[in-house]
């Protein structure tokens, strides 16, 4: 779940993005993996749904990296009101999450 305040707009990046309404400080948590509310689907149930489904699962869903990935992501520096959010693949492979 986004702990930030964000809205959809059309990104340079991808299509659709998500962006800051309000700046968040370095270290801020910005999403933090709630049950109940994050779907937390094992892979053969994503094969099982229809391609249309599955398709949008895949482009704006969040594919885990082996188990026990990290279930907070943080801002990796100071944003700006109105910053895209994006993940820095490279901290994801590193020790820490980040968000900038």
């Amino acid at each position: 779940m986004l702990l930030v305040r964000v809205r959809l707009a059309s990104s340079s990046i991808d299509g659709l993005g998500v962006f800051t309404v309000e700046p968040s400080a370095r270290g801020t948590v910005v999403w933090r993996f709630t049950p109940g509310f994050d779907l937390d689907l094992y892979p053969q149930l994503l094969e099982a749904q229809p391609p249309l489904l599955r398709e949008v699962l895949l482009h704006y869903g969040w594919i885990e990296f082996g188990a026990g990935r990290y279930n907070v992501d943080v801002a990796a520096r100071d944003i700006a009101a109105g910053e895209e959010l994006t993940l820095d693949y490279a901290l994801l492979e590193g020790s820490r999450p980040g968000v900038s």
